[in-house]
């Protein structure tokens, strides 16, 4: 018994513990406040509007910006709207990062007027968080009721933002034999189509109407087309409101073959008035800021008393965000490790442009030495061509050789006393026949010298008898010297 309650103890203590682990790991979400930075509201064209209808579409731009470590996941914003606004339609959307993370999801709610924002787990992740948001809102002619400046205040979780003031002015839809309107699916692959026919309850004969299809890739859902009879009265908002609705079975409407254009025959108009409703399919989901056209025109007795083209845009909202990721910020300083090798590589790095900047002095040193070889070149022809023709270079070896010509006489000159070679010819030319008798030639030679010798030359001439005489009385001499010697032996 003891050791049964024991063990039941130790169960309960044991479930309980898990229960307490669980309970201190459940989230519990928080409404966020305080971090709206501005609000403000445009047109369809993302400008200031002055003037709005309850036609005009109007867009709500929200920046906002969050502290760190203040959001978790799951955390909501909810944003309620002014009375004097409503929200078209509901619309789910996500808002992303620039990396394609989700930042937050937003989901409209037209029947509270509000937009709530629920954060992921981004800002958990992320620091410096911030982002903007972006949605759709009409005038709510139920609310507004007559012209006028419209003040509009925004309530997020408590607090107050007022938005930009908007002038309105009611616009009452025109009596025409054809209008046209269209929207977006919620399931956002297709088009819902109207044509609002003879509001102003005409009588027209041979009506026709005529619809077809603009942009490319889009098709009639032939089984949607239905045309019914009604009669049309402007309600409260300003818009024609149908009364007395019924489906006119007999009429069937004409697709065209390629299956872009449609007609209905309506006949004669006795001030009945028609609805034609159709749909058409995208073949897709339509992308945000899309747009489609579509045209359309009612011929009576084959005149065109009518005509409409219609632009219907694909708008639901959105937003971006953006943040520093925590996980690459707690891995910064190994990052930073990197990046100081690098740092030091880029030392190296400009090493190596330092040798090329050396290397581009080497290139300029080269054309250095051809300059100086230029003026070594000029001053090799130099010399050759001032110096040479003015010194009359050619002129001074002659000059010089002819004393060295004349210097060859000068030894022969005083050689001759001594070696007696040169004159020996000479005398064996004129002394052939008086080599007996050596004196006698003395006596003979003076007379010819005086006889066959001009007396300009007398000096001259008496010199190289001279020297002649000279010579024959030394041959002379040595003849007489040498005959008793062989006598004597």
């Amino acid at each position: 018994m003891y050791r049964s309650k024991k063990a039941i103890s130790c169960i309960m203590v044991f479930i309980w513990g898990i229960l307490l682990f669980f309970q201190a790991n459940v989230i519990e979400a928080k409404p966020i406040t305080g971090i709206i930075e501005n609000l403000t509201i445009k047109n369809s064209h993302g400008e200031t509007p002055d003037k709005m209808t309850q036609w005009d579409r109007m867009d709500v731009h929200i920046d906002w910006s969050i502290p760190d470590n203040y959001v978790k996941e799951g955390d909501t914003m909810t944003i309620t709207l002014p009375d004097e606004l409503r929200l078209p339609e509901s619309l789910e959307f996500l808002i992303y990062d620039e990396k394609g993370q989700v930042v937050a999801k937003a989901v409209t709610h037209p029947e509270s007027k509000t937009v709530v924002l629920t954060f992921t787990d981004y800002c958990e992740k992320h620091s410096n968080v911030s982002g903007s948001l972006w949605f759709s809102t009409y005038i709510d002619t139920s609310k507004v009721l007559e012209n006028g400046m419209i003040y509009p205040k925004f309530e997020v979780e408590g607090e107050i933002h007022i938005g930009n003031a908007i002038e309105y002015e009611k616009d009452i839809s025109p009596t025409v034999p054809l209008a046209k309107y269209g929207f977006i699916t919620e399931e956002n692959n297709k088009i819902q189509y109207g044509l609002v026919i003879n509001t102003g309850k005409e009588n027209f004969l041979g009506v026709v109407v005529r619809d077809e299809l603009i942009t490319e890739g889009i098709n009639y859902i032939p089984d949607s087309i239905a045309v019914y009879k009604v009669t049309w009265e402007i309600g409260s908002t300003g818009a024609w409101e149908a009364q007395d609705e019924e489906l006119d079975t007999n009429i069937i409407p004409k697709i065209a073959a390629d299956g872009r254009s449609f007609e209905v025959e309506l006949g004669d108009l006795q001030g009945q008035g028609y609805w034609i409703k159709y749909q058409v399919d995208i073949g897709r989901s339509a992308v945000s800021g899309e747009h489609f056209y579509n045209k359309a025109m009612i011929i009576s007795e084959e005149e065109v008393i009518g005509e409409k083209e219609l632009v219907t845009e694909y708008v639901r909202g959105g937003g971006d965000g953006s943040g520093d990721n925590l996980e690459e910020e707690n891995e910064k300083p190994n990052v930073t490790v990197t990046p100081t090798p690098v740092v030091t590589k880029k030392p190296d790095v400009t090493v190596t442009p330092t040798p090329v900047v050396t290397k581009k002095p080497d290139v300029t040193v080269t054309p250095t030495p051809v300059v100086t070889k230029k003026p070594d070149v000029t001053v090799t022809p130099t010399p050759v061509v001032t110096k040479k023709p003015d010194v009359t270079v050619t002129p001074t070896p002659v000059v010089t050789k002819k004393p060295d010509v004349t210097v060859t006489p000068t030894p022969v000159v005083t050689k001759k006393p001594d070696v007696t070679v040169t004159p020996t010819p000479v005398v064996t030319k004129t002394l052939a026949t008086p080599t007996p008798a050596g004196s006698g030639l003395n006596r003979s030679a003076k007379p010819m010298q005086a006889k066959g010798v001009n007396t300009n030359d007398n000096n001259h001439l008496a010199e190289v008898l001279g020297l002649c005489a000279l010579t024959v009385i030394i041959i002379g001499g040595c003849l007489l010297v040498r005959t008793p010697r062989k006598n004597s032996k």
